[in-house]
């Protein structure tokens, strides 16, 4: 999740051709797939999406990523305050 916050392609290529798990959930119930969508390179939504695919078969069940709720979908602030997405995490 930190690599696809971060926009770090070359990092979320490598965990995800090592096997990183691209379909479970965080602790607050949000997929890679989510983070992806609001936070990342729009290289990395489409790595992280045919992973899931071909994990699938083609076939997401849950029809791509899902929507956050408004808090956790905040980006964290460049003034080093915390956000809720970060007490979330935490």
């Amino acid at each position: 999740m930190r690599a696809i916050e971060s926009s770090s392609f070359p990092v979320c290529e490598y965990l995800v051709n090592k096997g990183a798990k691209v379909t479970h959930e965080n602790c607050a119930g949000i997929e890679p797939l989510s983070v992806a969508a609001e936070f990342a390179d729009p290289r990395i939504y489409h790595l992280i999406n045919e992973k899931v695919n071909a994990i699938t078969g083609g076939n997401n069940k849950k029809g791509g990523a899902k929507k956050k709720p408004a808090a956790a979908a905040k980006k964290p602030s460049r003034s080093g305050k915390k956000s809720a997405a970060d007490d979330a995490v935490n």
